[in-house]
């Protein structure tokens, strides 16, 4: 289940268990006024680089223009209707646990940074996040550069350095993205499931009246 960022949600449709067809799911979101529309996170990543500038506790509403590593991941997964906290220690907490010989694009790499912090352990302290653009890379807001850039991932899995990796979308997952109509309020994904049930009970109620006349 994902919380919804502004007008957007994502959702997994499998993972709502309807029972109708993926098609019959669209075509009803679509008559109810959602949009699906197609968000890649990694572009939507590279196209800071260069153009967002890096302030510490930048605050949400100057994103992307201006940002801090986690307000900088905050704002990507909103774009995919996908809600994060806002601290890298926090957003830590999310996903799955993934190890660093398995990561793909799309994962958040954690590390120490210039600012700590940490919740019971201080050998487990966290500072830092960045996002995996290839396979040798991530993306990231840098304090040092005053920006976003795209780096080698080696910097960031250093014993000394590396807090861990997860994954926030799995694998197996057909994640979509729906832009929300206005007339709708939408907090989580699991909110089109009932929507979408609402909608099946109407139809089945109007099959049943068009049976029962033409007895």
């Amino acid at each position: 289940m994902y919380q919804s960022v502004a007008n957007r949600v994502a959702v997994d449709i499998h993972a709502l268990q309807l029972p109708i067809s993926d098609e019959e799911v669209l075509g009803i979101l679509i008559k109810k006024g959602f949009r699906c529309i197609d968000v890649d996170i990694i572009q939507e990543a590279q196209k800071c680089i260069g153009y967002a500038q890096y302030v510490l506790r930048a605050k949400m509403s100057q994103a992307p223009n201006i940002v801090d590593c986690s307000s900088f991941v905050k704002y990507l997964f909103g774009k995919k209707g996908m809600w994060l906290p806002r601290i890298s220690i926090q957003q830590r907490e999310c996903g799955e646990v993934i190890d660093i010989q398995n990561i793909l694009q799309g994962d958040l790499i954690f590390s120490t940074g210039k600012y700590n912090w940490f919740d019971t352990d201080p050998a487990d302290n966290v500072g830092h996040v960045c996002i995996v653009a290839s396979r040798e890379t991530v993306i990231h807001a840098s304090c040092l550069k005053g920006g976003v850039e795209e780096v080698s991932l080696l910097k960031y899995i250093q014993p000394n350095r590396f807090r861990g990796a997860r994954r926030l979308v799995p694998n197996s997952t057909q994640l979509l993205t729906f832009e929300i109509p206005p007339s709708m309020e939408v907090e989580t994904s699991d909110d089109l499931r009932w929507i979408i049930l609402s909608e099946v009970a109407k139809i089945e109620r109007v099959v049943e009246r068009i049976f029962s006349c033409s007895l």
